[in-house]
């Protein structure tokens, strides 16, 4: 009996845009350079970088993956921007509440000599851990009035 072999599903950086709902993030570093795992809409991406020579890096591939990223939370409204320029082609997420960059993927200084992989994620950017929202969410959780 022959096994279908379940073929990778990969997407661009410029099919990443619109309106999501971001539930969990995560990063790793190995010696083949740097993976950042996010997910949008119950689907998960892992963009990869491309360590090409050592002192250059840029974005390798974003793989679409039947699995969570180590730390999930509950869903937020995001908004994500591709950004395509001279300097830099990236994802920008927004957290739609507060309107900070919470995550920015890609490659910045592409027309360099040295372009360089971006897997950055700022918590701290999201609504969800502003004190505010807590406290709110707080008060809904145990019925209190807003």
């Amino acid at each position: 009996m022959m096994t279908k072999k379940k073929e990778k599903k990969f997407c661009k950086l410029s099919d990443i845009s619109g309106f999501y709902k971001l539930s969990g993030v995560s990063r790793e570093s190995d010696n083949d350079g740097e993976t950042i795992w996010f997910r949008l809409n119950n689907r998960t991406y892992v963009a990869t970088e491309d360590p090409e020579d050592g002192y250059r890096s840029c974005l390798g591939s974003i793989e679409i993956v039947n699995v969570l990223p180590k730390f999930t939370f509950l869903p937020i409204e995001v908004k994500c921007v591709y950004v395509s320029s001279t300097d830099r082609e990236v994802v920008e997420v927004y957290d739609v509440k507060t309107n900070k960059m919470i995550l920015e993927v890609g490659t910045h200084n592409i027309d360099d000599y040295y372009p360089g992989f971006v897997a950055s994620w700022d918590p701290q950017n999201m609504a969800l851990n502003s004190i505010d929202e807590a406290l709110l969410a707080i008060k809904n959780e145990i019925g209190l009035p807003e």
